[in-house]
């Protein structure tokens, strides 16, 4: 399988992770660059992946934004690898990318479904409770806050292991 890759430069780590996998599933990696954060044209990207026969894509750290630039330079040229991406679960990803975001699939440790499975998971369902309540203008799919959520959890459960006394 000839696979082609844009990660987040911020997240060389976990590029060289994913690398170790795809050497070790058996695929080709043909194409790969580090983008800055600040980056929105990818189609000399696509032009060259599509020329090499690129056939899975990975969009590694980039976040909704940039992958869904991504996704729009590639479906503008006809290209459509099989496309896989971390960091990209965002309410408006289809509004960003439009119908290129069809079949996209996203890798997670975390699923929050847009809020709409608040009413059958307690946990999501107390996060957008207390969102809401200290930020009105809150909707679901942040990151940052599922991040900071879950670091308030463990800390929470690390005091409760420590008893009484703590320090």
């Amino acid at each position: 399988q000839k696979v082609g890759t844009l990660y987040a430069s911020a997240v060389q780590g976990q590029f060289n992770t994913y690398l170790g996998a795809i050497h070790t599933a058996g695929w080709n990696l043909i194409y790969q660059r580090g983008i800055g954060t600040s980056e929105t044209d990818f189609m000399a990207d696509a032009l060259k992946m599509k020329a090499a026969g690129v056939k899975l894509f990975y969009s590694i750290g980039n976040g909704a934004a940039n992958t869904a630039a991504m996704l729009r330079d590639f479906g503008s040229i006809n290209f459509h690898p099989v496309t896989f991406a971390t960091a990209a679960y965002f309410n408006n990803m289809g509004q960003l990318a439009a119908s290129y975001a069809n079949g996209l699939m996203v890798v997670l440790p975390y699923v929050l479904y847009n809020g709409e499975d608040a009413s059958s998971v307690p946990a999501v369902r107390l996060l957008d409770k207390w969102a809401r309540q200290t930020d009105a203008s809150y909707t679901t799919g942040s990151v940052d806050l599922v991040y900071g959520w879950a670091a308030g959890e463990l800390f929470v459960d690390a005091l409760k292991q420590a008893g009484r006394n703590p320090t």
